[in-house]
C-alpha cells in the first residue's frame, strides 16, 4: 500500500514537470500529454508567456469588445483546483495533470463537473493566450448568491481585451515563424474544443464530462452556451490576429449560416438555450422565434448582446402566454369590426375627431392623395401635391387604426400632429391611413392603389411603434436601439415593408421624439451628422443591419439607384421573412409596388372561397418565370388544381435563387427541366405517414443508403404514391442534406407547350423531401430497400 501511494505521488509529480504538450486530436479525457521538442518556437513558454491582466471596467475598448467579440455570461465556479497546478499549454495537459490527483483524492474539488468547468474556462484561456491566469483574476462572488462563486463573463472579456492588445504589440519581437505557429496551434485547439462541445451537445456518449458528472440537462445546456460564447469570442479575436492562417479560418467558420438543418449540434443547443432564457425573461415567443434566432448569424456579435436585454412589457410578464412561435396575440387584429383605437393614456376619455369625409372622398376620386393639417381644434384636408407632408407608418396592434368615417381620439391626433410639426415646423401636414383611407369599398381600393405614391412622395416617413418609442433613446447605446427596432412589431408586419422601403427619409419615434436613424447611424449623408459613438462601431452597424433589420440594409444598398417596382422576387422574399399580415389576401397587395405586377389585377380577384390562393396563382402567371427552387422548398402550398407545387405566401418561402435555373408558370402547371430519378417500385404513401415532415423512408442510391424525409400533405386525396424524385442539382453525394420533391407520374401529354418542343413528362406534385446520407449499423439488412435510379435531365410539367 505504501509503495502504491508513493508511486502515485511520483507519477503526479512527473506530470506536473512535463513540458507543454502539443494539442492532441483525441479527447482530453483519454489523451496523455506528449513530450515535445523544446526547440520548437511554440513550445518555448518562457518567451511568450504573458502576464494575465484586466482592462478597467470603463476601458473604451470594452464596449467595442462586447459588440465584436460577444457579451460573455457568467459560469458557476465549483471551486475546482486551478492555482495548485502549473501552467498548461494544451487542454490535454491541463486535464491530465488534474486527472492524476483523482487517484489519491476525492471530493467536490475533483468531480468531473468541476474539472470540466475549470478546463473549459481557465484551461482553454491559458492554452490559447499562453498566459498564466490566477483564479482570483476571473472568479468573483455571484450577484444573486454572494456565498456562491462564478467565473465572470465580464472579467473574461476584460482579460481578452488586454491580451488582444498585447498580441497586436508584437510579443514575439518580430519572430514571424513563432507568431504564425502560435496561430496554427490556436486554430487547432479551437477546432478541437468545438468538437468537444458537439459531443457534449449530442449528449449520448456516457464518457463525456458533463454526462459523467450527472449534470442535469438544463445546466448542461447553460454551460454549453456559456463556453460556446467564449469560443466564439476567441475565434473572432484569433481571426483578427491570424487572418491568413488556415487553421484559424477553419475554426472561425463554425457559425457560418448554412441553414438550421446544417448547423453544428453545440450551436443549435446554444441557440435554443439563449432562446429559452429570453422566453423565461418574458419575451414574446413570436418575436424571438427560432426562425428569427437562426437568422441572426453568429453567436457573439448579436445573440449574446440580445439575450441580456429585457423585453418590452406592455402590462405584465405573463402577457404573452397565449402567443406561440407563429403568432403574437397583440400583433393580429382578428376582427376589424370590433377593433377600438386606444387613447394616449388609459385614463383619457376624449372625443373622437375626424376629417371631412366629403373632401377626402373627392380627392381620392380625382386620383389625389389627401393629407391632414391639424390646427389644434379641427382637421383640414388638402391635396398632398400642395406641399410637404409626413407619412405615418404604424401597426394597428398599437391602437392607432381606424377609418376616415370613424376618426381617432383627439389625444392621438394631437400627438401625431405634434410629431409631424417637429419634422415639418411649417405646417405639420401628415398622412395616416386611419384618417385618410375611408371604409367605402371603391374609395378604399383607390387609396390602396395610391399607397406606394403616398409613401414615395412624402417628405419624411415617421415610424410610430410602442416598443421603439418606449425603449429606444439617443441616450442609450445604439446597438440596443437597433435591437429594439429588430424586435418591434413594425418590422414584423407585411404592410410596413413598402412604407419603409419607399421613404425618402425614414425616421423613428424615440423617447425624445423623431430621430433620423439612418443619419445618426452614418449610413446616409446628412446635415444632422452621425452620432459620435457610432464612428467606431460602423463596421458592426453595417453587419448587424443585414441580419437584424434587412429593410435598412436594403435601403443602404439601393440608395444611389433608388427602389423601383422591379425588385427581384428572391430579394422581396428575403425582406418579407418573418413578416405577417392579419389577412392572407393582403400580402401581395401590400408589396405590389415592389414587384412587376398590376395591383388592379389582384384587387379584382374577390368573392372566391380563398382570395389569397387565387391572387397568388394570378401573380405567378403574371410574372411567368420563377426559380426552379420553389417546388422543393418546405413551405405551405396552394390547394388549387395544377398549382399544389406553388407556395401559399411569399412570407413563408425560403430564399430562392435562379442559380439552378428557372421554369415557366402555365395554366396547366409548372414547366421546367429537372433531374429525375425513378424508383424501382412505386412508394405507397400510407395514411398514417401523412403528417408533414414526420415520416422517413430508407432508400439506396448509387450503392449508398439515404434517409428520405417526406412532407406529404393531408390535402392529397386519395393517398398518393411516389414514383420519382426530382432534383435541381446533382449534389446528393456531396452535401449533407439535399432538397428535392416527391412526385407521381401521370398519363397523357401536356397542352400549351412552346412550339417545336417535345411533350414533357407530366408529374403530380406530392410534396418536398430531404435526402440525407446515412451509414447503417452492422445489424441492419442491406437488401430489400427501394432503389432510386440514376438521375436523368428531363423536361417536366409539374401539376
Amino acid at each position: 500500500m505504501l509503495f502504491d501511494c508513493i508511486a502515485g505521488m511520483w507519477s503526479r509529480e512527473c506530470q506536473r514537470r512535463v513540458s507543454p504538450a502539443i494539442w492532441s486530436p483525441l479527447q482530453p479525457s483519454t489523451t496523455k500529454a506528449k513530450q515535445v521538442d523544446p526547440d520548437l518556437p511554440h513550445t518555448d513558454a518562457s518567451r511568450i508567456l504573458l502576464k494575465g491582466g484586466l482592462v478597467s471596467d470603463d476601458h473604451p475598448d470594452l464596449r467595442r469588445a462586447r459588440l465584436f467579440f460577444g457579451n460573455l455570461i457568467d459560469i458557476p465556479w465549483l471551486h475546482a483546483s486551478h492555482d495548485d497546478y502549473p501552467f498548461s499549454a494544451t487542454l490535454s495537459h491541463y486535464a491530465e495533470v488534474r486527472r492524476a490527483d483523482t487517484v489519491l483524492y476525492s471530493g467536490e474539488r475533483s468531480t468531473p463537473l468541476c474539472q470540466w468547468i475549470s478546463q473549459m474556462t481557465f484551461g482553454l484561456l491559458e492554452a490559447v493566450t499562453h498566459a498564466r491566469i490566477a483564479e482570483s483574476l476571473l472568479v468573483v462572488p455571484a450577484e444573486q448568491d454572494r456565498e456562491s462563486a462564478v467565473v465572470s463573463g465580464t472579467r473574461i472579456l476584460r482579460f481578452l481585451v488586454d491580451w488582444y492588445g498585447k498580441m497586436r504589440r508584437d510579443p514575439y519581437q518580430g519572430d514571424q515563424e513563432a507568431y504564425i505557429q502560435h496561430g496554427r496551434d490556436v486554430g487547432i485547439l479551437l477546432c478541437q474544443t468545438l468538437d468537444m462541445l458537439d459531443v457534449e451537445a449530442i449528449g449520448q456518449a456516457r464518457s463525456t464530462g458533463l454526462i459523467r458528472s450527472g449534470c442535469c440537462q438544463g445546466m448542461r445546456q447553460n454551460l454549453i452556451l456559456a463556453v460556446a460564447l467564449i469560443v466564439s469570442a476567441l475565434c473572432t479575436i484569433s481571426l483578427k490576429l491570424w487572418e491568413t492562417v488556415p487553421e484559424v479560418n477553419a475554426a472561425a467558420q463554425f457559425d457560418t449560416y448554412l441553414g438550421s438543418s446544417t448547423k453544428r449540434p453545440f450551436f443549435l443547443v446554444a441557440l435554443n438555450t439563449a432562446h429559452n432564457k429570453m422566453r423565461r425573461a418574458g419575451w414574446c415567443p413570436n418575436t424571438i422565434s427560432m426562425d428569427f434566432m437562426h437568422k441572426l448569424r453568429g453567436l457573439g456579435p448579436v445573440i449574446s448582446n440580445l439575450v441580456v436585454l429585457p423585453p418590452y412589457v406592455r402590462s405584465n410578464h405573463e402577457e404573452h402566454r397565449g402567443c406561440d412561435e407563429s403568432s403574437c396575440v397583440f400583433y393580429t387584429v382578428a376582427d376589424a369590426d370590433v377593433y377600438v383605437p386606444r387613447h394616449v393614456h388609459p385614463s383619457c376619455s376624449c372625443e373622437y375627431i375626424k376629417p371631412s369625409l366629403d373632401d377626402t372622398m373627392r380627392l381620392l376620386s380625382e386620383g389625389k392623395v389627401p393629407v391632414i393639417v391639424h390646427d389644434g381644434v379641427k382637421l383640414h384636408v388638402r391635396p398632398a401635391e400642395e406641399g410637404p407632408y409626413v407619412a405615418i407608418s404604424h401597426v394597428w396592434a398599437d391602437g392607432m387604426g381606424s377609418t376616415t368615417e370613424a376618426g381617432l381620439p383627439a389625444c392621438v391626433v394631437e400627438r401625431i400632429s405634434n410629431l409631424a410639426k417637429v419634422l415639418l415646423p411649417g405646417s405639420g401636414a401628415f398622412w395616416v391611413d386611419s384618417l385618410c383611407v375611408p371604409a367605402v369599398s371603391h374609395l378604399r381600393k383607390r387609396a390602396i392603389k395610391l399607397m406606394a405614391q403616398t409613401y414615395r412622395d412624402a417628405t419624411k416617413v415617421l415610424v410610430i411603434d410602442e416598443c421603439i418609442r418606449t425603449l429606444a433613446s439617443e441616450n442609450k447605446p445604439w446597438e440596443e436601439n437597433l435591437f429594439r427596432i429588430a424586435t418591434s412589431a413594425w418590422v414584423r408586419r407585411v404592410w410596413t415593408l413598402q412604407e419603409g422601403l419607399l421613404a425618402r427619409a425614414l425616421c423613428f419615434e424615440f423617447a425624445e421624439g423623431p430621430v433620423d436613424i439612418e443619419a445618426r447611424l452614418g449610413i446616409k449623408p446628412s446635415a444632422d451628422g452621425m452620432a459620435k459613438e457610432v464612428k467606431w462601431m460602423k463596421p458592426w452597424v453595417t453587419w448587424a443591419l443585414v441580419h437584424c433589420v434587412p429593410l435598412l440594409a436594403f435601403r443602404v444598398s439601393h440608395r444611389d439607384i433608388g427602389i423601383s417596382s422591379d425588385i427581384p422576387l428572391n430579394e422581396v422574399v428575403t425582406l418579407l421573412h418573418l413578416r405577417k399580415t392579419s389577412k392572407a389576401e393582403d400580402e401581395l397587395i401590400a408589396v405590389s409596388s415592389l414587384l412587376p405586377v398590376n395591383v388592379d389585377t389582384l384587387l379584382s380577384i374577390r368573392g372566391t372561397l380563398d382570395v389569397a390562393q387565387h391572387r397568388m396563382k394570378a401573380f405567378l402567371l403574371h410574372i411567368r418565370v420563377v426559380s426552379k427552387d420553389l417546388p422543393i422548398q418546405v413551405s405551405p402550398r396552394l390547394t388549387l388544381p395544377h398549382y399544389t407545387w406553388a407556395p401559399r405566401a411569399l412570407s413563408t418561402m425560403e430564399n430562392t435563387s435562379n442559380v439552378a435555373g428557372t421554369g415557366i408558370c402555365t395554366e396547366e402547371g409548372f414547366l421546367a427541366e429537372y433531374l429525375v430519378a425513378p424508383f424501382n417500385v412505386p412508394i405507397t404513401v400510407l395514411p398514417e405517414w401523412r403528417e408533414e415532415g414526420k415520416h422517413y423512408i430508407i432508400v439506396t442510391f448509387r450503392n449508398a443508403f439515404y434517409r428520405v424525409q417526406l412532407w406529404i400533405s393531408r390535402a392529397h386525396q386519395p393517398s398518393p404514391s411516389v414514383d420519382v424524385i426530382i432534383f435541381t442539382e446533382d449534389n446528393v453525394s456531396t452535401r449533407p442534406y439535399t432538397c428535392a420533391a416527391a412526385c407521381s407520374i401521370l398519363p397523357g401529354p401536356a397542352s400549351g407547350n412552346p412550339a417545336g418542343e417535345s411533350e414533357p413528362l407530366v408529374l403530380k406534385y406530392n410534396g418536398p423531401c430531404f435526402l440525407q446520407h446515412v451509414v447503417p449499423s452492422t445489424e441492419t439488412p442491406t437488401e430489400g430497400y427501394p432503389v432510386l435510379g440514376e438521375l436523368k435531365s428531363t423536361r417536366i410539367l409539374l401539376t
